[in-house]
């Protein structure tokens, strides 16, 4: 019985070490600049406390290509250029560093509206 006593206690002491995982919420919706003439499109994030230092990863299923980001410590972020053409798919989630508990992913569609200018909507 006190060796049964003595693991229960051992493992009611191991499991209240164990911090459980708060995912982040999902990414706000960022703005964009389009270069048509390039193909490519900027993703700018807005400032969102919650994404402060985050990782952003934003990946075009089309193509195949992608950019990470990190944000700043407001959670902002402009990312490189990411070649995207008008109607792609791009997937947009967030992680912290050394984390297994990424946000949802936010999947908008690329609509080029100018010759400088472009719009995020929802995937259909």
């Amino acid at each position: 019985m006190p060796r049964f006593l003595g693991c229960v206690v051992l493992l009611v002491l191991v499991s209240g070490c164990v911090t459980p995982v708060i995912p982040l919420p999902p990414p706000l919706q960022p703005t964009i600049i389009v270069d048509p003439a390039k193909g490519e499109v900027v993703f700018e994030g807005p400032l969102s406390a919650p994404h402060q230092d985050a990782l952003f990863y934003i990946f075009n299923s089309k193509n195949g290509k992608g950019v990470i980001i990190q944000a700043a410590h407001d959670g902002s972020y402009v990312a490189d250029p990411l070649p995207a053409a008008d109607g792609d798919e791009v997937n947009l989630w967030a992680s912290r560093w050394g984390s297994d508990s990424p946000s949802s992913v936010l999947c908008l569609m690329v609509r080029y509206t100018s010759a400088t200018d472009g719009k995020l909507v929802d995937c259909p």
